[in-house]
């Protein structure tokens, strides 16, 4: 367990990784029932429907995700056996880096298998601390505007303002986040430079969790708390890039992630790796009318059954 190091969680799993491995596991989490009278668990199911779930997982990936995506995009999941022991080690040791906001669940040790991926965190065979890897992880959310039919006369906002900017103004009525993000998903998936600049400058300056940057594996910005990240680590950001690019025009303490020479830099590194594949360039534009997604929702359905029933496709170890 030595090895394990915890990398951060979302609603449904937790992610540990192994340096020495170049690997991640997502351990999947169940919610924890704080009006039950032990204030254990939500109602048990069976070991059996948490196996159908992360084989459910994996189907996803396998069958909807790299037909859509291509290969070249999608990293393949692996079901790998894991202990009871082993799920509970993990619970114990990293039950203190766990954000306040994520405490309602916990790692769901009645499953027996979990997901093994690849760590993009680090750069396979790079060992040289002198060789500085960093990690630029974006959780872009949906890049379009919907114009199904289907949408109602009550509803006709949501072909003019994206989803996530509507969930936006929600999370701040509940307190979720202190201020809203300027970002918007439609100027990322625009393949314009110009908006997706603007993104991008909307993402470094309030990253809330749709943007994360590692160095050699460790988090070096993103939130921590639902408010923007301070002044001092925008320029712990600022610094280590700085010192990246070799550059020395950023000593001025008055810098700022919208200022800064390094960041920008950065921004620009980002947006072309973005449009430098021209399979990227069909799923932005195809991303901008959701008529292209209603086969694939279809799709999913039809595999929702088979996916669970043939899971013989699926690698299992």
């Amino acid at each position: 367990m030595d090895e394990w190091e915890y990398r951060g969680e979302g609603n449904a799993s937790l992610v540990i990784a192994s340096k020495k491995e170049g690997i991640v596991y997502r351990v999947l989490k169940r919610k924890v029932n704080k009006n039950s009278q032990d204030g254990h668990h939500e109602k048990e199911k069976s070991k059996e429907h948490f196996e159908n779930v992360m084989k459910y997982k994996v189907g996803y990936i396998t069958h909807v995700m790299k037909p859509l995506l291509c290969e070249e995009y999608v990293s393949p999941w692996k079901l790998v056996a894991v202990s009871k022991d082993f799920l509970q080690q993990v619970s114990d040791k990293f039950q203190s880096f766990r954000p306040q906001a994520r405490l309602s669940t916990e790692v769901n040790t009645l499953c027996s298998h979990v997901v093994q991926l690849p760590d993009f965190c680090l750069l396979p065979g790079v060992q040289n601390d002198n060789v500085p890897t960093f990690c630029i992880e974006i959780k872009p959310k949906a890049g379009f505007l919907p114009t199904s039919e289907f949408i109602s006369e009550d509803h006709q906002i949501k072909k003019s303002v994206c989803r996530f900017c509507m969930h936006q103004r929600l999370k701040l009525k509940e307190g979720k986040w202190s201020c809203l993000s300027e970002y918007c998903p439609i100027d990322l998936f625009s393949g314009k430079r110009s908006q997706m600049k603007k993104a991008l400058s909307a993402l470094f300056s309030n990253p809330q969790n749709n943007l994360r940057i590692f160095k050699n594996g460790a988090l070096l910005y993103g939130a921590t708390s639902k408010h923007p990240p301070t002044k001092d680590v925008q320029l712990q950001l600022i610094n280590q890039l700085v010192s990246w690019y070799g550059q020395c025009s950023d000593d001025d303490h008055d810098v700022s992630i919208a200022t800064s020479p390094a960041i920008h830099s950065l921004q620009d590194v980002i947006i072309k790796a973005l449009l430098s594949s021209s399979q990227n360039d069909t799923v932005l534009s195809s991303s901008q009318n959701d008529t292209v997604l209603e086969p694939i929702r279809k799709k999913r359905k039809l595999l929702d059954k088979e996916i669970v029933e043939n899971y013989k496709e699926v690698e299992i170890s």
